[in-house]
């Protein structure tokens, strides 16, 4: 009895065994547990869900940076924004129209901090413009910054930002930052268009119009640079090689001509014409086509006008010039013309028809934005 009990222990332990070795050798033959693949419109749906959360994401960061750098710019008369520029209590400005200088240092209306410079103006990277409304709201837009190219301000060589966003919609005198909160430019009215002046050309465009010597083109219309080594051998003398004589401005109406030679310095020839505007009678000592002559100086103002030049034969788009009787007036670039005086202007005939005598008070119907709006444009 009692052998066949142990063999019967054994027999049992045996089957035991033989029973967990069929199990670890079944369970590790078992076939692995199927993982999902996503299709591809779910791969699709995924990926654009990813990049609705970055951009959410960079959306807010832009608007965190605009909100930080709006503590350096306040808002000033006329829609215009100042940035705080240069020295403790000076803003730079856009000028008031009318002046030839399209920026200018204002004194702040209290102490606001001073945004830094870069030292190295980088590559490609993302600006943020901010400007402010007359009630202090800040406004802002985000553009992405593809460096620098060469342009011109009022007659300044200058460089401005290869930005791509619109500049409209902005205040002028609207600063540009960088996402490290440095000032990157500003945007100022250089003439025809709005233009992204570089923080590295704000100090020489200010030097350009401080001095009174070199503000020949925005005051009488001509652009002179002194005679370099070809220029001077070309001529057999030195002087100021005039390269620019704009229509209808007192240098042209005196008969200067671009190609001539001015036989003086610029501060001398800025004396002379300072003369000529208090009323004094001035002939300007000039060399054309190789011969010796003097221009009587015309100082007598341009012709009154309204302001407003048709940008196209058909429909009317205007251009309008800073400081005329119909900027002052309202209206602006990009308008369309209704009516003049009265009488429908759908042609740039019909403009210059109804302008050609602007002696009196005209009524105004215009077309800004989806608005049509009425104005008084006093001579």
């Amino acid at each position: 009895m009692y052998m066949d009990a142990v063999a019967d222990r054994r027999y049992i332990a045996i089957l035991a065994a033989l029973a967990a070795a069929i199990l670890i050798v079944g369970s590790s033959l078992r076939p692995a547990k199927s993982v999902a693949v996503a299709t591809p419109s779910e791969t699709v749906a995924l990926q654009r869900r990813v990049q609705r959360e970055d951009l959410r994401d960079m959306a807010s960061y832009l608007a965190s940076r605009s909100q930080d750098s709006s503590r350096h710019v306040i808002a000033i008369e006329d829609g215009r924004s100042a940035v705080n520029f240069g020295a403790p209590g000076q803003m730079l400005a856009p000028a008031e129209p009318g002046n030839p200088a399209p920026l200018v240092l204002l004194p702040a209306p209290g102490p606001l901090p001073i945004p830094p410079f870069p030292s190295v103006l980088p590559g490609e990277r993302w600006t943020v413009m901010v400007g402010r409304r007359a009630a202090g709201t800040p406004l802002w837009r985000a553009a992405l910054n593809s460096g620098r190219q060469p342009a011109q301000c009022r007659g300044v060589e200058i460089e401005e930002l290869i930005l791509n966003a619109p500049l409209t919609g902005l205040p002028l005198g609207s600063a540009l930052f960088d996402l490290d909160g440095m000032l990157a430019g500003i945007i100022a009215d250089c003439g025809e268009t709005r233009t992204a002046v570089s923080a590295a050309s704000i100090p020489k465009l200010l030097d350009a119009f401080r001095d009174p010597a070199v503000r020949f083109l925005p005051l009488y219309g001509f652009d002179a640079v002194p005679t370099d080594d070809g220029t001077a051998a070309l001529f057999d003398a030195n002087g100021l090689f005039v390269r620019e004589v704009r229509h209808a401005s007192a240098a042209a109406r005196s008969g200067l001509r671009a190609g001539d030679l001015i036989v003086s310095s610029r501060d001398d020839l800025h004396q002379l014409l300072s003369s000529a505007a208090a009323g004094t009678a001035v002939d300007l000592p000039i060399l054309r086509n190789g011969r010796k002559r003097t221009v009587p100086w015309v100082a007598a103002p341009e012709p009154r006008h309204a302001g407003i030049k048709a940008l196209a034969t058909d429909g009317v788009p205007i251009s309008v010039e800073p400081g005329t009787p119909a900027y002052k007036a309202g209206l602006r670039n990009g308008d369309r013309l209704v009516e003049v005086a009265g009488r429908p202007v759908t042609r740039a005939a019909d403009l210059a028809r109804v302008l050609g005598r602007f002696e009196e008070p005209l009524l105004v119907i215009y077309q800004h934005n989806d608005s049509q709006l009425a104005s008084v444009v006093r001579p």
